[in-house]
């Protein structure tokens, strides 16, 4: 009797040590996945900031072009052709 129990329970505890192995192999393999794709996000992140830091500079350089030309309008727009003339 005793032996037939003794032998159930190590059936029993063996399944559960087989189960738990099973789901750290399966947690392993999740975390492998997530490790990937967290690291494909960050290689994303970089570059939108890369883009992000490109187009502000570009908007910059605009920017400044916009106002130089609008103060040469400007001052052509002021001076008057017989200023030119005379």
């Amino acid at each position: 009797m005793q032996f037939a129990m003794l032998k159930e329970k190590t059936d029993d505890n063996r399944k559960l040590i087989e189960d738990a192995k099973s789901e750290l192999v399966e947690c392993e393999e999740q975390k492998k996945e997530l490790l990937e794709k967290l690291e494909a996000i960050r290689d994303k992140e970089t570059a939108s900031k890369q883009k992000l830091a490109s187009a502000a500079d570009d908007s910059t350089k605009i920017s400044r072009t916009v106002r130089f030309a609008k103060s040469k309008v400007g001052r052509f727009l002021n001076s008057s052709v017989m200023d030119g003339l005379i």
